[in-house]
């Protein structure tokens, strides 16, 4: 504020400050004098809002540009489109506008970011569908595609190369997450009782031998199978119809 005040009224401070030291010498209500022109400066330019107390504060420092831009794509992501391309290669700036927007911005980021397999895991944690932008080495990476299932991608299996549609720990956490993963893993895993178990497959896409399994298919039956669809021998079990008809409710 002060250096605002120097800057604007350069003149009358070098007469005030003038005067103020003749003040000290010659007489003290020179100095009331000499203080009351600035107080009037200080005054008009910063008049007193009703309710508040008089302050000299300092003057705030404006934002930076990369303050801007940040405020910008958190309030509106699609803005991204609009920016100058070195924040569309900001890592920070282009999940910012993911969280705001969603994955569709990517359209917009620079195509470095898309490769950069930092931004790749930080990107999958923010929102589930980003896997399609991304780099397509990426969806051999296992890493990132169990970050992805971790974090609520329900059909990242589709996305995943061929190894990992075929590996037994992306699939069981796949199947976790949404049964329908089941469809999209490796054909020779469709009979894998830990995965069957694992994502409550429903027992009318089951072979036989799995409908007369007991843990099979109250396991099926909790993820909403219907018992119609199991061997007629469980109709007659207590738990097996319990199960069924909790399914129901």
């Amino acid at each position: 504020m002060l250096k605002r005040l120097w800057s604007d009224h350069r003149n009358a401070c070098l007469l005030t400050l003038a005067i103020l030291v003749i003040s000290i010498v010659v007489n003290p209500w020179v100095l009331l004098a000499a203080v009351m022109p600035v107080g009037w400066v200080l005054i008009k330019n910063n008049p007193v809002q009703e309710g508040q107390p008089l302050t000299i504060t300092e003057e705030r420092e404006p934002k930076s540009e990369r303050e801007a831009v940040l405020a910008a794509v958190q309030e509106d992501g699609s803005s991204l489109e609009h920016l100058d391309e070195i924040w569309k290669s900001d890592p920070q700036i282009v999940l910012t506008a993911i969280k705001s927007e969603g994955n569709y911005v990517l359209e917009y980021a620079d195509q470095s970011l898309l490769k950069d397999r930092a931004f790749a895991l930080a990107a999958v944690k923010l929102n589930m569908d980003v896997l399609e932008y991304l780099d397509v080495r990426f969806s051999s990476d296992k890493e990132i595609i169990l970050t992805a299932i971790q974090y609520g991608e329900t059909h990242v299996l589709r996305l995943a190369s061929k190894d990992l549609k075929a590996d037994r720990e992306v699939v069981i956490a796949a199947v976790k997450t949404d049964s329908s993963a089941f469809w999209d893993a490796d054909k020779k895993l469709h009979t894998d009782r830990e995965i069957i178990l694992a994502g409550q497959i429903p027992l009318e896409s089951l072979s036989e031998e799995f409908k007369t399994d007991r843990e099979v298919v109250l396991s099926s039956i909790r993820g909403g199978s219907s018992l119609g669809d199991a061997d007629e021998k469980f109709r007659y079990d207590r738990e097996v119809v319990l199960a069924a008809v909790n399914s129901n409710f």
